[in-house]
């Protein structure tokens, strides 16, 4: 009997317990979850390099405007200046940031399968400098809560 009882309490030991596989459980969820987002950050970065670059091309013009007139455009109001419509951008907006006209903006507006909700804007300003013809340019969030977090922004944005 006592053979019988040893194999008996050998077989029942042999299962996992609940809180083994519980524990299991919450460990792998934690490691989906993690890798979900750092999929879903790979995943969104080319569409706001997409709008940088597309934003980056609108700005040559006015570039060559400030080279030829000596200033960008002063007191614009947000204006519709390109419709590309590609897979990720929607529409690019111009417009002066300044009640003195020293600057203007270009907002790439994404479009809405992006998941970023009234997020959905990406920022390239032109600041001219008062000294020289030089433009420094700033792109990514222009206020928080409006455009697209920063943790999806390229390295290249400050």
């Amino acid at each position: 009997m006592t053979d019988m009882q040893t194999a008996l309490e050998q077989t029942k030991n042999k299962g996992f317990s609940i809180v083994e596989v519980m524990v299991v459980v919450v460990v792998v969820s934690i490691l989906v979850t993690l890798a979900l987002s750092a999929y879903s950050t790979q995943t969104t970065r080319p569409a706001i390099a997409e709008a940088i670059q597309l934003l980056e091309y609108q700005s040559k013009q006015y570039v060559e405007l400030y080279n030829t007139a000596g200033s960008l455009p002063k007191n614009m109001t947000d204006t519709l200046i390109a419709t590309p419509n590609t897979k990720y951008v929607n529409q690019i907006y111009a417009g002066s940031y300044s009640s003195q006209g020293t600057g203007m903006f270009l907002y790439a507006v994404l479009q809405d399968n992006l998941g970023f909700g009234v997020n959905n804007r990406v920022v390239l300003a032109m600041i001219p400098s008062s000294t020289s013809r030089m433009i420094t340019y700033y792109c990514g969030q222009w206020q928080p809560g409006f455009y697209v977090p920063t943790q999806y922004l390229p390295a290249n944005c400050n």
